[in-house]
């Protein structure tokens, strides 16, 4: 569990990443110097796409260490340079990652040499994770750069037995740790473009056991701070009734929670810059959540003031600081559990409606909209934008009886879909606009063509999905073509109205339980209809 947290893929389409490392892989792409640090240990929150982004750097809680190769290191470059020209590709990558770790191990030594912090920090392991934090954060600018990521981490939470104790030890580190954090960032006048995140694989039951403790259970809560973040609430959805018979209630205080992980972290990366249009690549779920499971970003953030971008003094070499080659090299981005300095180039996140008239903004777009413009862009688009998945019309109800939503229909779907709204000028059936509910999203409309032209169907526009995309229908009729969702599994599904028969649950054993009774129609990810 601890891995999917940092991961947020439940699915496993973007396998082998992390929430962080796929934000990393954006934030690049827009043009964006990403460095990335994992504090005493390696952390697959920061894993990109390979080649996306610089690999993360791996540092010690106390800083980085000086190596010491005393009488080899005369020998040790002439060694590991390239001496046959049949010299192997895997001694070759061994030599080149070992010379690169040294190179990056030396440079930061001497960046974070006579760096030290105006804040007193606590001496405990979060304490000291976080003082490196905000010493690297200080060599910024002499690294040329404009968003730094970090992850720390620390244990000690599974309190089976003396909870109080163990928590009133717990929690009086982390809050010495993360205000002598905040303190020190804002001396150095960076906490408006900085945003820590606390996050747990899991929470704890509500109800104590038979040893002055608390079992594992669902539902949690996660903290947030920074200069940008509008603190002092609770947001998500608190439970109406906590006791047994709530909906909400597993038992034994277990509670099924009500807001994703996707919700968190779609606001943090909208805070640092990156648009709907890619918020599917950092949160390849969020497709399963309506906006009722979702967080607005305005009301996580406010206003994010941001420094001049950092002219690069010294480039560092990409690579994890060791003396021999380290974990395997993975690109990295955006807020972790522990702090960062946002982008320090002013981005401004995309509307989420059109706008009446174009921007004043002449630069090409990175990505074309689904719609005509009356005005050609100045230059060719690189890839197209989301658009809304296939999925159940919120305000729509049957004959207008607002008792009857897609919901209801849900709940006996077999003759429901099929119904139809007979009002006037709204003639049509009910599967037309219960589309999840009724099982009939597809990622193609094979009787589509483009300009009513033979032959330019959605398997053509799949040869040159880059530049044909953006062409007037393909979005919406050939979404699969596009490598955009076209479906997805009912967040609201549960099999024979049990409430661990998920649509996940579906996914663990799709090869049986897809062939029951309507499950194929609900569970359309899990048992792979999106892909036909």
């Amino acid at each position: 569990m601890q891995r999917e947290t940092k991961r947020v893929d439940p699915y496993d389409t973007r396998s082998g990443t992390g929430i962080l490392g796929r934000m990393s892989d954006i934030l690049t792409r827009q043009g964006h110097n990403v460095a990335s640090f994992s504090v005493d240990r390696f952390s697959v929150a920061l894993v990109g796409q390979p080649g996306e982004s610089d690999s993360p750097m791996i540092v010690d809680r106390n800083g980085v260490p000086q190596v010491h190769l005393d009488d080899t290191n005369e020998y040790l470059f002439g060694l590991h340079n390239s001496t046959e020209k049949d010299s192997g590709s895997f001694a070759e990558t061994w030599s080149s990652s070992l010379i690169e770790s040294l190179g990056i191990n030396n440079l930061l030594l001497a960046k974070l040499e006579g760096i030290n912090t105006q804040a007193e920090f606590p001496n405990t392991y979060l304490g000291d994770n976080l003082e490196t934090v905000a010493r690297l954060i200080a060599t910024r600018e002499s690294r040329g750069s404009d968003v730094d990521t970090f992850y720390v981490e620390i244990g000690g939470f599974d309190t089976h037995a003396d909870v109080e104790e163990a928590l009133n030890s717990r929690f009086s580190e982390v809050n010495g740790g993360f205000e002598a954090f905040a303190q020190e960032m804002k001396n150095i006048n960076i906490w408006n473009n900085v945003t820590l995140i606390q996050a747990s694989d899991f929470a704890r039951t509500l109800n104590p056991n038979g040893g002055d403790g608390t079992d594992h259970a669902w539902g949690g809560n996660y903290m947030m701070m920074g200069g940008s973040v509008k603190g002092g609430k609770i947001l998500g959805k608190y439970p109406d009734d906590i006791t047994e018979d709530g909906p909400l209630t597993l038992g034994k205080g277990r509670m099924i929670p009500s807001t994703p992980w996707d919700a968190v972290f779609r606001g943090i990366a909208s805070w640092v810059g990156i648009g709907e249009g890619d918020m599917l690549d950092v949160c390849p779920n969020i497709h399963n959540f309506n906006s009722s499971f979702l967080i607005d970003p305005n009301e996580m953030f406010g206003q994010v003031i941001i420094p001049p971008s950092p002219a690069p003094t010294e480039t560092l070499p990409t690579g994890s600081p060791s003396v021999s080659p380290s974990d395997p090299p993975i690109p990295t981005k955006s807020p972790t559990t522990s702090p960062s300095t946002s982008p320090t180039k002013a981005i401004d996140p995309p509307s989420t409606s059109p706008t009446k008239s174009p921007s004043k903004n002449t630069s090409p777009t990175k990505s074309p909209s689904s719609n005509e413009t009356n005005d050609p862009t100045p230059g060719p688009t690189s890839r197209p934008t989301d658009t809304p998945f296939c999925q159940d019309e919120e305000d729509y109800f049957f004959l207008g009886d607002t008792t009857k939503d897609c919901a209801w229909v849900l709940k006996k779907w077999e003759r429901r879909c099929e119904k139809r709204d007979t009002r006037p000028g709204f003639d049509s059936l009910v599967l037309e606009h219960c589309r999840v509910s009724c099982g009939t999203c597809a990622c193609a409309n094979d009787n589509w063509l483009f300009q009513n032209e033979v032959g330019k169907d959605c398997e053509w526009v799949g040869k040159k999905s880059d530049r044909r995309c953006g062409k007037t229908g393909a979005l919406d009729n050939c979404r699969a073509s596009c490598d955009i969702p076209c479906c997805g599994d009912n967040p609201d599904f549960r099999y024979d109205e049990d409430p661990e028969k998920d649509c996940f649950w579906v996914a663990k054993k799709s090869e049986r339980r897809c062939v029951k009774d309507g499950v194929d129609k609900q569970c359309l990810q899990a048992c792979g209809k999106c892909d036909l």
